[in-house]
């Protein structure tokens, strides 16, 4: 019997040494975190009394887990030693009109727009999300399509939406448009890109929620017709659901371009042949163009296949638009994938270019949830120029009010920020870099993106929008797509301005904790009481006085 039991002790630890090289090999951070959290979990119990769900929750969600540089190296080290499946080489660039480009303000106005585009659309819808919620508002837009199918017959539509997200619970988006679906087959196709990063011992281990760690089909563009509608939102409360559609701060712009429309729609198609598909009996099969298996395949033979679809249309864009001599035609805007999960990287790159942009600028960055990637983080603090960095507060995080583990998600938030702020101090860069919150009764903040302003005219002359939360999950593990605006149109760049003028009027300056008092020290109530007390014109499109005018508010205040 001894010998038995040696015999089965000698294989059960062959197959935890086996589940530990491949969970070391395919995803190290997930271990490394693994083993932080439960060094976390006795620290606590031995010399903290705070909360263990946070700590549990972070320890599988987040990478960086103590803002521990070496964890992060290691981390670093590991995977770039891993084969990357390849690179981008080009981005397309699109010329069009300033007066093409629209800004929208309010997810009421993101709504009623969406209604009206669905109506005025005659022969193609494409909506690209990370899932549609079940609410009655996302009734009444399944219901527009199916009305807007049923007058025009050459109307179709193409859904693509990520395979967890999409799925979960008895009621989603699949059991949404399963009807949509039935009755109109042919003209509508439903989509679920699952990702090739989910697979093996974690995809049955983790939880629903948990899972998405590793990497979703997070792109959030709308195309009808010729429009693009682009917008941005978090993983968990947002995307076309009824939260997103009253009272969440985000970031939408409608663009009318062929072209550019004609780009996502090669690009949502290359994705959708790679994903499942919805069928006209509600059920969900592998697309008969995809010869991989996403999750039960060789995850390499799929990385290579997905990274030659997208690479494909990536590389016939930016070879068969070229730029046009058209006056009219003052604004560049660039489409920009990343996928960092097959070597897809434009983004990291694109962004990287801008905060090191050599030229006399003002740079404004905005993200609903703050734990920014360390390439993006030594930019800031090695870039020469002003820059301002705006964030959810607690109560406006996605999470606030959350069951569960969810509920501790904005205390990791904010401890996320109080360390950034610290790094801030040690980098002797608090006369340039600056933090603010957003907070607004009863609102979330998912406003992500960046703005480069110029000082010597005043305007905003780059601006970026789109899925990217600037974190290690939008850089190595999900599906995100954004746009580059550059414009020389004064009018889109004053309503620009004016659209960054009005978050930063909900804005309020924080200070980093100090030992005595760990809860941020909010030094006003906002920019737009600073604006008030200052004696700026609020009504004013130039935005040049408000750095200044805080910096001497902020000067006052601490007796600098």
């Amino acid at each position: 019997s001894k010998c038995c039991k040696v015999a089965i002790g000698s294989d059960a630890n062959t197959k935890i040494g086996t589940n530990v090289k491949w969970l070391w090999d395919n995803h190290p951070e997930i271990l490394i975190s693994g083993v932080a959290a439960l060094l976390a979990l006795l620290y606590i119990f031995l010399f903290t009394n705070n909360g263990t769900c946070a700590v549990l929750y972070h320890g599988i969600s987040q990478r960086t887990l103590f803002g521990d540089q070496k964890i992060v190296m290691l981390v670093a080290a590991k995977e770039k030693s891993m084969k990357e499946v390849g690179v981008m080489e080009s981005t397309p660039t699109f010329k069009i009109r300033g007066n093409n480009v629209k800004i929208i303000e309010s997810p009421s106005q993101f709504y009623e727009q969406l209604i009206v585009l669905v109506s005025q659309s005659c022969y193609r819808i494409a909506l690209c999300s990370l899932y549609i919620g079940t609410g009655e508002m996302e009734r009444d837009l399944i219901a527009s399509l199916r009305k807007a199918m049923n007058e025009k017959g050459s109307l179709k539509v193409d859904i693509l939406l990520d395979f967890n997200r999409a799925r979960r619970g008895n009621e989603n988006s699949c059991t949404m448009l399963s009807s949509l679906k039935h009755d109109f087959d042919h003209r509508v196709n439903v989509a679920l890109f699952h990702s090739p990063m989910l697979r093996g011992p974690l995809k049955k281990l983790l939880s629903e929620r948990v899972n998405e760690i590793l990497g979703v089909q997070h792109m959030k563009v709308y195309l009808f017709d010729n429009f693009v509608l682009i917008s941005g939102s978090a993983y968990i409360r947002a995307n076309l659901s009824h939260d997103y559609f009253t009272r969440r701060q985000d970031r939408y712009i409608l663009i009318e371009s062929a072209d550019l429309a004609n780009f996502y729609f090669d690009l949502i198609h290359a994705v959708s042949e790679l994903s499942f598909q919805l069928n006209i009996d509600s059920e969900i099969i592998l697309s008969p163009s995809c010869s991989d298996h996403p999750f039960l395949g060789s995850r390499s033979r799929y990385c290579e296949l997905l990274n030659a679809k997208l690479k494909a249309v990536l590389s016939k864009w930016s070879q068969l638009h070229s730029l046009t001599t058209d006056e009219d035609d003052d604004t560049i805007v660039m489409p920009v994938v990343q996928f960092g999960a097959i070597g897809l990287f434009a983004d990291r790159e694109i962004i990287n270019l801008i905060i090191n942009n050599p030229s006399p600028s003002e740079l404004f960055m905005a993200t609903g949830y703050f734990n920014l990637a360390p390439c993006y983080v030594n930019a800031l603090f090695e870039s020469e120029k002003s820059c301002n960095l705006m964030i959810a507060s607690p109560e406006a995080n996605g999470f606030h009010g959350a069951e569960g583990f969810s509920g501790y998600v904005p205390d990791i938030y904010k401890n996320f920020a109080e360390s950034f702020y610290r790094r801030m101090i040690n980098k002797n860069v608090l006369n340039r870099l600056q933090l603010f919150e957003y907070k607004r009764d009863d609102w979330t903040f998912h406003a992500k993106g960046i703005w480069l302003k110029k000082y010597s005219d005043n305007k905003v002359n780059a601006s970026v929008i789109g899925s990217t939360n600037f974190g290690y999950r939008s850089l190595n593990r999900d599906l995100e797509t954004q746009i580059i605006n550059l414009q020389r149109n004064v009018i889109c760049s004053f309503i620009i301005v004016q659209h960054l003028k009005d978050l930063l009027l909900r804005l309020a300056i924080v200070r980093c904790p100090c030992a005595v008092d760990p809860q941020h020290l909010r030094i006003c109530d906002g920019v737009a009481d600073i604006i008030a007390r200052s004696g700026v014109n609020e009504n004013s499109s130039s935005l040049s006085s408000v750095p200044m005018t805080i910096n001497k508010c902020l000067a006052q205040k601490n007796g600098v």
